[in-house]
């Protein structure tokens, strides 16, 4: 569409806030045709990254050559107050064009008034109203930063198919394995103040990055071999020196030492910290293989109508049940059907519950992500196991957190650092179902990772809402259910 003029070059590009240096001297180069897929550790310098590339930012230092027009898509829309849908796409095209306005929102399935404020759309309609946009703006660059939250299966789709077609060059924030290998051709990632480029998707990434760590490990080997090697010669210089006078023996072992700063100290390899492998076992509960829970024939209600007609469901002690579907389906109010049904708030006929039935909630407003008590004090009270102040402040440190992060307060801590508290604290207990509300929203990959594997061993049912296909492929789903026509269907039974 643009043709090969569509390129990128930054030379010499810098940008610290306070005293933390996000990236330096960074010399880097993109062309036509890359989708570019970003990752790193929250707090790395992606989105400010993006943001110098969308001009909202200051570099300190840079060179960037790009005469390109862009469209940047933020993680949360930005609007005004009072700003209607009309007025928020007039800042991006000229008012000759608002017949376009309509069929683009038709195009991304957004059935909305176009006089109505951005305000009142819903977090989901707010990233298709965002979509829509990009797609209007017909930009040769793209900047899109975690795209994929808030958005159903429908919109994921049109969303790749954007990306796919576009022909000339997008840079993507993704925490979202799965889409970042069906999109990028190029993973970018940003460590220890450096870009690293990584040539195809997601898992050529993780298959590259192991082969250079474990390069960067063999190299610490012999550097830490050549290094002691130097420096017990050194060591038998000196004694020598201090048993006999040899001004000459004195001259050597200045040179070799000013050869040893320069060839072997200046040139230091840093050794490799390899992440630890999560060891936590849930407890779980006592009804594995079981029926624990049964709806026969239920419709689910919503201000008046019907969400979903009929429904039939059934979860075994030892089922993973994925549930994936549309915004605005009726999925948070069926997971309050069911929430009802175990609380003893439900007398309803046609849902079931065995007797004893243990179960906890994650949903993603939990008050342990908004509470301002100390973390260990936290804990402590509401860990459901017999353990003492050491073994509390173990299963902490196991988590990642420091000392200083455990006797600090919750509300200090990293979003991902909550929610690993919150699942540490589930797991803590017998549990014969965890109901799980998109668990990964907003967490890098490391974190979706720590949560993989303190559910990795945990045998008991699971009820899990998530459109992130790569978490629940890794915590091995054996169930799915989507909606269609309003039903509630298996995925294996939709014609």
């Amino acid at each position: 569409m643009w043709g090969k003029s569509t390129t990128i070059h930054i030379t010499q590009l810098s940008k610290s806030f306070a005293d933390k240096v996000l990236f330096e001297n960074i010399n880097i180069n993109f062309q036509v045709g890359e989708k570019i897929g970003i990752v790193g550790k929250n707090g790395c310098g992606k989105t400010t990254f993006i943001k110098i590339l969308a001009k909202e930012v200051e570099p300190d230092t840079w060179g960037i050559r790009n005469r390109n027009s862009i469209a940047y898509m933020p993680q949360d829309i930005e609007y005004t107050e009072g700003e209607t849908v009309y007025d928020y796409f007039l800042r991006y095209i000229d008012s000759r064009e608002e017949y376009k306005i309509y069929s683009i929102l038709e195009d991304v399935n957004l059935p909305i008034d176009i006089n109505q404020t951005v305000k009142s759309l819903s977090g989901g309609e707010q990233k298709k109203l965002q979509l829509a946009r990009i797609l209007l703006q017909n930009a040769e660059v793209l900047l899109l930063d975690e795209p994929t939250n808030h958005l159903d299966q429908w919109s994921l789709e049109l969303l790749q198919k954007c990306i796919t077609e576009h022909s000339g060059i997008v840079l993507f924030i993704s925490h979202d394995r799965h889409f970042l290998n069906m999109m990028a051709n190029k993973i970018l990632e940003i460590e220890k103040n450096n870009f690293i480029i990584y040539h195809g998707n997601y898992e050529i990434y993780k298959e590259e990055k192991e082969k250079r760590k474990m390069r960067q490990q063999e190299e610490y080997t012999r550097y830490q071999k050549e290094k002691t090697k130097r420096e017990d010669w050194m060591l038998e210089m000196r004694q020598r020196a201090s048993v006999y006078v040899n001004p000459a023996l004195g001259r050597l072992i200045k040179s070799k030492e000013k050869y040893i700063e320069r060839e072997v100290y200046s040139k230091e390899v840093e050794k490799v910290q390899n992440e630890k492998k999560l060891s936590l076992r849930g407890i779980g509960g006592t009804h594995q293989g079981k029926l624990i829970l049964e709806i026969k024939s239920q419709n689910i209600w919503f201000d008046g109508s019907v969400l979903i007609k009929d429904v039939c469901m059934e979860i075994r002690g030892k089922d993973r049940v994925m549930l994936a579907w549309a915004n605005g389906s009726g999925k948070t109010t069926l997971i309050k059907y069911l929430i009802s049904a175990f609380t003893g708030a439900s007398n309803n006929e046609n849902i079931k519950t065995w007797n004893n039935i243990t179960f906890d909630y994650f949903d993603q407003h939990n008050e342990v992500l908004r509470s301002r008590e100390v973390v260990y004090t936290r804990f402590a009270k509401h860990i459901k196991s017999k353990t003492d102040e050491r073994g509390i402040r173990s299963q902490l440190a196991i988590i990642g957190l420091s000392q200083h992060e455990i006797e600090g307060s919750i509300e200090d801590l990293s979003y991902g650092q909550k929610v690993k508290i919150k699942f540490l604290q589930m797991l803590s207990a017998p549990i014969d179902l965890l109901i799980l509300d998109e668990p990964t929203n907003h967490l890098d990959i490391s974190t979706r990772e720590t949560i993989e594997d303190m559910l990795e061993d945990y045998d008991w049912a699971l009820l899990i809402v998530s459109h992130d296909q790569y978490f629940t492929a890794k915590i091995n789903t054996t169930i799915k259910y989507i909606i269609k026509d309003k039903k509630l269907l298996q995925e294996s039974s939709i014609i």
